[in-house]
């Protein structure tokens, strides 16, 4: 498990400044640094990964999939796959420096992937994946609605069964 740079830390160095925690949330410097992590927590080069990634963490999981060609799959849960569409929801500014899923739907297109959405998530309603889905005109992308789950509570009771589900693609020979 991985937090974003500064994300629980109570340190007041200028590296962990408050414009990490708005526009820059999902800069290129976080996801920089990302990737250096999941490099440190690979066990050797030829290791293929899956990435998975709730609420923001999803941005994170999106861009660093794109990003790498080591990844074999991505899950997201309750993810921000749009932040603009995320925030003009809730009527707050945009992140202008920071990278937006959405935006690299296209270039993981044929990656398998399972994106999972609450129908109760009132962080992250069910419309922001649309985009994403249209975005990626993918077989390999599979979107499921829950009902049973807010944005952070009942995922916890569903987390074996959602690993369980196979994340495959039947891209044609």
């Amino acid at each position: 498990y991985m937090a974003r740079p500064c994300q629980y830390s109570k340190d007041s160095s200028p590296k962990c400044s408050m414009e990490y925690w708005t526009k820059r949330r999902f800069s290129m410097e976080v996801m920089q640094a990302m990737n250096k992590a999941v490099n440190k927590i690979k066990q050797n080069p030829a290791q293929r990964i899956e990435l998975i990634g709730f609420s923001g963490g999803a941005v994170v999981a999106v861009v660093l999939t794109a990003r790498r060609s080591d990844v074999v799959s991505l899950r997201t849960v309750a993810g921000n796959l749009d932040t603009d569409a995320v925030n003009k929801y809730h009527h707050v500014a945009s992140m202008d420096g920071s990278l937006n899923a959405v935006d690299f739907a296209h270039n993981i297109r044929l990656i398998p992937q399972m994106h999972f959405i609450s129908t109760k998530d009132k962080v992250i309603p069910p419309v922001v994946i649309e985009k994403f889905a249209q975005m990626q005109e993918s077989i390999c992308a599979k979107f499921y609605e829950y009902d049973h789950a807010t944005h952070s509570e009942g995922w916890g009771l569903e987390w074996k069964r959602l690993l369980s589900v196979p994340v495959n693609c039947n891209l044609p020979q």
